[in-house]
């Protein structure tokens, strides 16, 4: 995936546009990003990348957290079915999978003293405090309404598929030693951190 501008030069002026998708890696994480930005009447700024928003210090912490925890959860279920992110996230069960990956590393975090929260593209909050089987038909149906797409995997499992060595122990094995540290259980989270390093 990249991101596409364009503009056209005209009598009157310049047309510019640009795509809508917002990705990470392989993953389509916002299909509704502004990417051209008006800047002043004669100015505009087209960008790249995942959609950001200015925070305060304070929640910059809780940001990254919530990536892991996505991380958690999009990781597990990508490196243990070897399936494109886009596929699983259309099956009820692997996204039960991912939300009980993803619960167990948000208990972590809130350990941490981080509260799960909502960010745009990446309503960890709102998925987590849903109850389960709305939250898994909300992001099936919300998998299924982005239409056909090419395949998209996970870092993790584009690696595990390939044969080359992961980053398992730096997302799985970090949270897990944080876990440990702070008295969290995340049976799940060390389960499929040991299948996922079994495979190196």
């Amino acid at each position: 995936h990249g991101t596409t501008i364009l503009a056209f030069k005209y009598g009157d002026g310049v047309l510019v546009a640009g795509d809508r998708r917002a990705t990470a890696g392989n993953v389509v994480v916002y299909d509704r990003a502004d990417k051209v930005l008006e800047i002043d009447a004669d100015s505009l700024m087209a960008i790249a990348g995942v959609p950001a928003t200015a925070l305060p210090a304070e929640r910059a912490d809780a940001v990254i957290w919530m990536k892991c925890v996505n991380a958690i959860g999009v990781f597990g279920v990508g490196a243990l079915t070897r399936l494109p992110t886009n596929v699983a996230f259309t099956r009820p069960e692997l996204v039960d999978a991912y939300l009980s990956l993803a619960a167990e590393a948000a208990d972590v975090a809130r350990a941490n003293g981080v509260v799960p929260a909502d960010f745009e593209g990446l309503p960890m909050s709102s998925r987590l405090s849903a109850e389960r089987s709305v939250a898994v038909a909300t992001i099936v149906a919300d998998t299924v309404a982005l239409g056909p797409q090419a395949p998209s995997y996970s870092s993790m499992a584009q690696d595990v598929i390939a044969g080359r060595p992961t980053e398992v122990h730096q997302v799985f094995g970090d949270l897990v030693h944080r876990a440990a540290a702070a008295g969290v259980p995340v049976p799940r989270t060390r389960f499929a951190y040991a299948l996922i390093a079994g495979q190196a």
